[in-house]
């Protein structure tokens, strides 16, 4: 306890600013006294409405999903980060210094709505591989001012240096992925992927309702820039 309850006010800053959600894992139970007693079996809360409402999942992990007109993968890129600081150091290097995340957060939304309209088009592969130039330009961009911003004296004063990860962005349509969460929750990787494939081959093969979610795979491997 002592130690999630460092981690969480070192990390209060950028769950303040809407840059990090906190999502516990617990159970409730209720017990009632008297002359007879019993109690109502614990409940686990699951994250799984978030990730409906907000139409992303992270999956650290290095699962490459089979391609599919269902799934599809959009682009596969390194993604830059800071590495080698603790999390209030990096909260406070997140507020601080970085006020161009916030445009890099809208460009991203922005380009996951036209990426919609990308995937349902009948021009779907053109469309996406525009979208996908213009997102590892703006992430090109984004590097270049992590490597400034280590020149500068926030980050140089904690040892911080720039690393990289291999990323790769999924879109999996909405009917299988809404079928999947609810039925697993938030599961292992293995277990996710495989959810996934067996919906594809078993569910239905008609596009439903033309929305799309998005999966960033993460490899848990990092580069030093």
């Amino acid at each position: 306890m002592t130690a999630l309850g460092t981690w969480l006010l070192e990390a209060e800053p950028i769950i303040r600013a809407g840059l990090a959600w906190y999502l516990p894992s617990y159970t409730t139970s209720t017990e009632y006294t008297g002359v007879e007693r019993s109690s109502v079996p614990p409940s686990q809360v699951s994250a799984v409405d978030y990730i409906i409402r907000g139409g992303r999942l992270i999956d650290p992990s290095e699962s490459r999903p089979v391609k599919d007109r269902l799934v599809r993968p959009v682009l596969e890129i390194d993604l830059p980060f800071i590495d080698g600081v603790t999390m209030g150091d990096f909260s406070k290097i997140t507020i601080d210094e970085f006020d161009s995340y916030r445009g890099f957060r809208g460009f991203l939304r922005t380009s996951f709505l036209s990426m919609g309209d990308a995937l349902n088009s009948e021009q779907s592969q053109l469309e996406l591989t525009k979208l996908r130039l213009e997102i590892e330009d703006q992430v090109s961009t984004m590097e270049s001012e992590l490597r400034t911003a280590k020149r500068k004296r926030a980050l140089g004063a904690v040892s911080a240096t720039v690393a990289s990860t291999a990323a790769l962005l999924i879109a999996v349509e909405g009917s299988v992925m809404e079928r999947v969460l609810t039925t697993l929750g938030l599961t292992t990787a293995g277990t996710f992927w495989g959810a996934i494939k067996d919906r594809v081959e078993n569910g239905p093969r008609a596009i439903e309702n033309g929305k799309w979610y998005y999966v960033w795979v993460l490899s848990r491997k990092a580069n030093s820039l």
